[in-house]
């Protein structure tokens, strides 16, 4: 049969014409059929296309096997809470997903509910099934392939899989999420994968590149079209935006073992920020303030600093912030605005777009306060030179980029990621810090930031980079300037490589904003700075202290939305015309006008102090959320497009809206741009003296000098002029600033308030053509240069502005004044950046959850303190006589400002045990010019014990609001804790003299800090403080000699325990309160004590002070133990019955003596007339007051007789009576008990103990006879050191025999040593002359070895001493002598006199001497004198030197002979005072020794002779 054939070359099937008119090579219909494109005889031929094979599944099912189970939460619900898996068996990258399929025995009889990251812990729904330990049943990852992208030259196969179906009508509404509680809907979410399968190994599982239900596949939603670009994986599904990944990385990422199965390590991509084609975009600008540590007491500040200025403006203050060697350049920010931003770049290479900008990083110098001088400096150079930035380092805190997944209701810089979490959470590798100065165009990278670097910040929200002035490196490419947003679609259907670039087609271009937002807008001083306002981001005040809002300009603001990833919305304007009163701050619509502000006298602004202000700033209120709705836009038409509010959590599918809008930004309209400042040499308010007109149109005219650039600034009107014309007009519009108003008197100018009154230039000529005069000096005086004929303007005022001139003129009228000029208005519409920019979630959270309520209460100081007087007067708080525990507050308003119309109520105090002490305090209110503020006061005393900072914690509540809005309360809460106050000791010695055998020391006594007097002495505690550490201490202290001292812990009376204590000692008392707790305080007393020599008793002084006597008169004074009766003094009757007889005992009336026999002779009456001692029958103990009874059989009433002793005499007595008769003898006995002696003894020197004898002759040279050189004669002192030794020549104090001796002269009319050796036969000489009158003379002698003394005549040679031995007159001359005994310790005894205050050291000037004998120079005035302290009062004696008066620190001079004196003051009852009698010896009063290298005398002294002068 005939054969019809035809080719396909078109290779076109046509549908559309009848089948008789089908053209040759088209086609009707086929199937399974391709068009043979081979180049021989069949080309064009339809040739079968062959099927499809299986060769492998996607994910293989695996056994699970129950080890054990238990009750689901949901009907039907299994947990299988313990399994085994064969999941990851052959490297099998399987995970158990919600939604897989249950199969048993080969049937699906359910799926997987829920599931954990680990092998234990599954749910299945699978109603009728039981599942017992053992139970074996198959897991089915009924995953379908919804695209697919095979790679020839790899042998590779991309799949898109999923088991996940939108129900929804649009198909676009629900999220493949992890919801839990779809659960009993059975819509479970599903799974999606991205795989890579090798074509050659067929048989091995596709490797998982990307998994979980965040990647919101669909069945529904197939994808079309996906490209591999080089290892970039690009995929579409009109469903999601447009996505990516590396597949490379995605490999190494990749399943690998069950630990990472285990683990829940899910590889790489784990979100959307991992996959999108538009990076995130950052969405806050780089901080420049921060909380400073202030050594613990922590404030804001800004991070801009001027660390290379030595000083603060005032030029006193050193600059805190100042580093030395700073390593940036210091002048390179000066001239310069500069603001800083940063942007992303991330694993793949793409750069984030640039985060919103910094506002210039400006603060002109000085603070940008005039100081002395600058303001004649600014009128005379037209400029303000130190405007210009001081700011040389600055802090840049670069914040980390908001979490996915953040939690509204925490802080803002909650949800930033961590430093070391930016690589994991983020897939950032490094951040560029951008540059860009204010009048450039272009943007530079300042620095790039590594991954390691900003990882070595840890778990700190801001990377802080210190910027030392340095240039940037780089400059960025002009197309970055203008990508201001990604130009990747929000959803596309379609995608295709061309050309290397990605291309999307069919897509959605844009997200729908609201048409309007509900805000008011504000213009207000900035906000002062709270903790609150810190969280919500009010920040101004400290981050650009100097940046200010520019007046007289009018300025629309709106708002920009953005999504995560940068898509931006056009900016959004406010619905809201009206205006509304919040916080007393005026809020109106989006678009307003700044004014000028008006002077704090006006009720139109309230302003504050011009130096104190701290600027305006821009404040937004939104009265409602940012409205959206996710409504996607349909290719049918339907649909609005609004994203809705950026969420991102995996557990509600409604809250998974990862494209919603995210982010917000403030940006401004403000066509006014570019102004100057015309700075002036003052302005005259009307015409200037001189003139005709002088003295009119005051308030209307203004005139002012213009010279240097203010020519240039206020430009002359110089088109449609005349040829002649000399006098132009400006169009330029002025507004006063500062004025001129009196340079007599500060200030010397002032603020000037314009309103919205401009002053017009009428006219701009020279002085003469202004003024009709060729200007001279003389002439207009007032105008500045008058003699230059400068340039001056006229000016239409409406309001006076400047200083009226005098009819005089005066030269020294320049002061400075300030215009502005009005403004340009640039022709550029748009909207500028700001640095306000933030997190949308965030805001709306704010927004709804805000009332009226107080965000808090202004900074209050708390001080509660124990030793506060809740009755007393005082109003500081915290101070002892105030009740007043904190400063006065107020509540702050929302806008931020602290205002005077609170209301607080349901106060309370609970301690810390829980009870309530509410009674014990109060609040109250104050209210001055109608503003109230409060203060918590004490209702009662407090005390602070060992347990106080437990159970003194107090916890003060109460609410706050506004009269205005009472019901929008806030709760203020806070606890504070009672402060100790230390205690205080009531009395601290700064000295205490002892003697040895003292015990008790001294008394201590003290009080706690408490006001409360039933508690002032509570729990105090008293301690030796035995170590540099206060807290090393004890109650007892053992001294360097061994001697041990006790405090008592509770009376605090200090004593001696053990030894003998000799010497200075200090010891430091501490008394602790509250017990010694860990909370208590202390006070400290340094105590210095001495123990001295003993006080000699009475016997000494009484014995030795019997002068003067006559010349010629020899007495002998003893201090020896006699007690040997020699006779006795008769008593009226004598007795009876007595005979004559020896060696008769005797009996006691008074007295404890005994063994006393006695020889009488008796008259013929029977009486005794005699009495006498039986010498070898004595007795012992007997005392001169001692009585007895002679014993003799048939005699009585004899006596009683007083026993008397040899070498007793006591003046004035009755028995015994006394005129000083020649070769007398005194003994040293006691009449009285005091000063350690015993009554009625006889007293010896014991150890310990020191007396001094000084000697003195007293003359009258004026007598006839008295020659020079006529000596006198001393006595001498004899020691033994017991009744059984012999006397002998006694040694003083420094080891010399006891003579006294030296020679004077009364020459030149005063005394002097002339000699310490004799000049004569023996003792003491004298050289008088003629005139003078009764000279007298002395010499000292001191003892202190213990035994037996005797004063008495030089040698048994002389008869007597105290005679005139070398003239030949008579004693009628008038000479005299008189010895005198005191003790050698100390100035005046205490134990005589208590009233005395005893001398506890004496000041010494000392010099040292190169003279060998004892001829010397006073050391005062002398090289080399120094002021020492030594415990003697008697210069010859002093022992050693100390440096301190209380005789704690030795002189440590260089060893050698020094010459020494006192100079008359004295450490006594803890003070220097003058000594009221100084002991010396005539002379030049100096003595002269040699002392070692530690202070201590090391001879004996010599008085110091004046060398025959005076």
């Amino acid at each position: 049969m005939a054969e019809a054939k035809n080719t396909f070359l078109k290779s076109k099937m046509n549908k559309d014409l009848d089948d008789r008119l089908l053209p040759s090579g088209e086609y009707r219909n086929a199937n399974n059929v391709a068009v043979s494109k081979s180049e021989g005889q069949d080309v064009g031929a339809l040739e079968n296309v062959l099927g499809n094979i299986k060769i492998a599944n996607i994910l293989p099912d695996f056994t699970i096997t129950v080890i054990s189970s238990t009750a689901g939460s949901y009907p039907g619900e299994i947990y299988i809470d313990a399994f085994s898996s064969d999941a990851t068996t052959n490297s099998n990258d399987q995970r158990i997903h919600v939604n897989y399929e249950v199969v048993v025995q080969g049937s699906v009889v359910g799926v997987v509910s829920d599931y954990s990251n680990s092998t234990a812990g599954v749910t299945v729904t699978a109603p009728g099934i039981t599942f017992y330990a053992g139970f074996q049943f198959q897991i089915r990852p009924n995953l379908k392939i919804i695209g697919a992208l095979p790679v020839i030259s790899t042998d590779k196969i991309y799949l898109f899989a999923t088991n996940y179906t939108d129900t929804s009508a649009s198909g676009l509404a629900n999220f493949s999420s992890d919801a839990t509680n779809l659960r009993i809907a059975g819509n479970y979410p599903g799974n999606s994968a991205i795989l890579e399968y090798n074509l050659n190994t067929p048989t091995q599982t596709p490797a998982v590149l990307a998994e979980g239900s965040w990647l919101n596949f669909s069945k529904t939603f197939p994808i079309l079209n996906s490209n591999l670009l080089e290892v970039l994986l690009f995929w579409t599904d009109d469903r999601n935006q447009p996505r990516k990944i590396n597949v490379s990385t995605a490999l190494n990422a990749s399943f690998t073992n069950e630990q990472q199965y285990a683990d829940g390590n899910w590889g790489y991509y784990k979100n959307e920020d991992h996959v999108s084609v538009a990076k995130y975009a950052p969405v806050t600008p780089i901080q420049l303030w921060k909380l400073y540590p202030n050594d613990g007491s922590p404030t804001y500040e800004t991070t801009m600093k001027d660390v290379v200025s030595d000083y603060l403006p005032d030029g006193t203050t050193v600059n805190p912030d100042l580093i030395e060697n700073y390593g940036g350049d210091p002048d390179f920010l000066e001239n310069k605005f500069v603001k800083f931003s940063y942007r992303l770049k991330f694993d793949d290479g793409e750069v984030s777009l640039m985060a919103p900008f910094t506002q210039a990083a400006y603060i002109p110098k000085q603070d940008g306060f005039f100081l002395a001088g600058d303001e004649d400096a600014t009128f005379r150079s037209t400029v303000v030179a130190f405007m210009e930035n001081k700011v040389n380092n600055i802090t840049l805190r670069i914040p980390m980029p908001y979490l996915i997944n953040g939690d509204v209701a925490v802080s803002e810089d909650s949800n930033l990621m961590q430093c070391d979490q930016l690589s994991d959470l983020m897939k950032v590798v490094e951040i560029e810090i951008l540059y860009k100065e204010s009048d450039a165009l272009a943007v530079q990278v300042l620095d790039r930031l590594s991954l390691s670097l900003i990882e070595t910040a840890g778990s700190s929200k801001y990377y802080e980079y210190d910027y030392q002035a340095r240039k940037p490196y780089r400059t960025l490419p002009s197309s970055e300037l203008i990508r201001v947003f990604d130009k990747i679609p929000p959803r596309a259907k379609t995608q295709e490589v061309i050309s290397n670039r990605v291309v999307y087609g069919n897509y959605v271009n844009k997200l729908t904003p609201p048409d309007t937002l509900n805000y008011n807008v504000a213009l207000s001083d900035k906000y002062s700075l709270s903790d609150n306002d810190v969280l919500e981001g009010r920040t101004s005040i400290v981050e650009y202290p100097q940046h200010t809002v520019k007046n007289n300009r009018n300025y629309q603001v709106a708002i920009i939305l953005s999504d995560r990833y940068g898509r931006s919305s056009t900016p959004i304007l406010s619905e809201i015309t009206e205006s509304i009163i919040k916080s007393g701050v005026n809020f109106g619509g989006s678009t307003f006008y700044a004014p000028y502000r008006y002077p704090n006298n006006s009720t139109s602004v309230n302003e504050s102090s011009v130096l104190n202000w701290p600027g305006d700033s821009i404040k937004v209120l939104f009265n409602n959320v940012v409205p959206s709705v996710k409504n996607d836009l349909l290719s049918n038409g339907n649909g609005t497009g609004t994203p809705g509010i950026h969420s991102y959590n995996n557990t509600q599918s409604s809250l998974m809206i990862p494209g919603g809008w995210f982010s917000y930004k403030v940006v401004v309209r403000q066509v006014e741009q570019e102004y100057y400042n015309i700075y002036l040499p003052g302005i005259i308010n009307g015409y200037p003296s001189h003139t005709t007109p002088y003295g009119t149109e005051v308030g209307e005219t203004a005139f002012t000098t213009l010279f240097s650039d203010n020519i240039n600034k206020l430009p002359r009107d110089l088109s449609e002029v005349g040829p002649e014309q000399k006098q132009y007009r400006s169009s330029v519009r002025l507004y006063g600033r500062v004025t001129n108003v009196d340079y007599t008197q500060k200030p010397y100018n002032t603020q000037y308030y314009p309103g919205r009154e401009a002053h017009d230039p009428d006219a701009i000529g020279t002085e003469g053509e202004l003024t009709g005069d060729l200007g001279v000096q003389s002439n207009h005086p007032s105008i500045y240069q008058s003699e230059t004929n400068p340039y001056i303007v006229r000016l239409s005022t409406d309001s006076p502005i400047g200083q009226v001139d005098v009819s005089s003129g005066d030269i020294n009228f320049p002061v400075l004044a300030v215009y502005e000029t009005a403004p340009t208005v640039s022709r550029i519409d748009i909207f500028w950046e700001t640095s306000t920019s933030g997190w949308v979630g965030k805001l709306n959270h704010l927004v709804s959850t805000s009332n009226d309520a107080p965000t808090g209460i202004s900074d209050t100081q708390f001080a509660f303190k124990e030793n506060q007087n809740y009755n007393g007067t005082g109003t500081g708080t915290g101070d002892a006589d105030s009740p007043y525990i904190t400063d006065y507050f107020q509540p702050i308003a929302q806008s931020g400002q602290a205002v005077g119309n609170g209301i607080i109520t349901d106060f309370t105090v609970v301690d810390a045990a829980g009870a309530n002490a509410t009674a014990r305090f109060e609040i109250e209110t104050t209210t001055t010019s109608g503003d109230k503020s409060f203060r918590i006061k004490l209702l009662d005393y407090f005390w602070f014990g060992n347990n106080s900072s437990t159970v003194d914690t107090f916890t003060f509540s109460f609410n706050i609001a506004l009269d205005s809005a009472p019901a929008d309360i806030t709760n203020i809460n806070f606890t504070e804790t009672l402060e100790n106050i230390a205690p205080t000791i009531d009395s601290c010695p700064a000295f205490i003299s002892l003697v040895p055998g003292d015990t008790s020391i001294f008394d201590f006594s003290a009080v706690n800090g408490s006001a409360d007097p039933a508690d002032k002495l509570n729990q105090l505690d008293f301690y030796f403080q035995t170590g540099t550490n206060p807290d090393t201490t004890s109650p007892t202290i053992t001294a360097a000699d061994g001697s041990i001292f006790a405090i008592n812990q509770i009376t605090g009376a200090v004593t001696l325990q053990s030894g003998n204590p000799s010497g200075s000692f200090q010891f430091t008392i501490i008394v602790y309160d509250a017990s010694s707790a860990t909370t208590a305080l202390s006070a400290i007393c340094v105590l210095n004590i001495n123990f001295g020599f003993e006080e000699i008793p009475p016997a000494f002084t009484s014995a030795g002070d019997q002068g003067p006597y006559a010349d010629g008169v020899t007495i002998t004074t003893n201090w020896q133990a006699e007690n040997t009766v020699t006779k006795f003094q008769f008593f009226s009757p004598a007795g009876t019955g007595y005979t004559t007889a020896s060696n008769l005992s005797t009996s006691n009336v008074v007295g404890t003596g005994n063994g006393l026999k006695v020889n009488i002779v008796a008259n013929a009456g029977g009486q005794i007339t005699s009495i006498t001692p039986v010498i070898l029958s004595t007795g012992t103990g007997y005392k001169p007051s001692d009585t007895i009874t002679v014993d003799q059989a048939g005699g009585s009433g004899a006596g009683p007789f007083t026993c008397q002793f040899n070498t007793y005499a006591e003046n004035g007595s009755q028995s015994c009576e006394y005129s000083p008769f020649p070769n007398d003898t005194f003994a040293a006995y006691n009449d009285y008990n005091s000063c350690g002696g015993v009554e009625n003894t006889f007293e010896i020197l014991k150890a310990n103990q020191q007396f001094v004898v000084t000697y003195y002759i007293y003359a009258d040279p004026s007598q006839d006879g008295l020659v020079n050189g006529d000596a006198f004669v001393p006595p001498i002192m004899q020691y033994r050191a017991s009744p059984s030794n012999n006397y002998a020549t006694a040694l003083d104090a420094d080891g010399v025999s006891a003579n006294f001796q030296g020679t004077w002269s009364d020459k030149q009319g005063s005394i002097g040593l002339v000699s310490n050796m004799n000049n004569g036969p023996t003792g003491m000489s004298v050289i008088v002359r003629s005139g003078s009158t009764d000279p007298g003379f002395q010499r000292y002698l001191m003892f202190n070895e213990p035994g037996e003394y005797r004063l008495t005549q030089a040698s048994p040679s002389i008869a007597s001493f105290g005679g005139y031995i070398n003239g030949t007159c008579s004693p009628a001359f008038g000479m005299q002598w008189d010895f005198i005994v005191r003790d050698g310790s100390y100035y005046e005894q205490v134990c005589y006199d208590p009233s005395v205050t005893k001398v506890d050291s004496v000041q010494y000037k000392v010099a040292p001497s190169s003279s060998g004998t004892t001829v010397c120079n006073r050391p005062q005035g002398q090289p080399g004198v120094e002021t020492v302290w030594a415990q003697a009062y008697l210069s010859k004696y002093v022992v050693e030197f100390y440096t301190d008066k209380e005789l704690l620190t030795p002189w440590t001079p260089t060893a050698g002979t020094f010459t020494y004196e006192q100079t008359g003051t004295v450490f006594q009852g803890g003070a220097e005072v003058p000594l009221s009698t100084n002991v010396d010896e005539g002379g030049n009063k100096a003595y002269k020794a040699q002392f070692t290298s530690g202070g201590v005398k090391s001879g004996a002294a010599q008085s110091g002779t004046i060398n025959n002068t005076v």
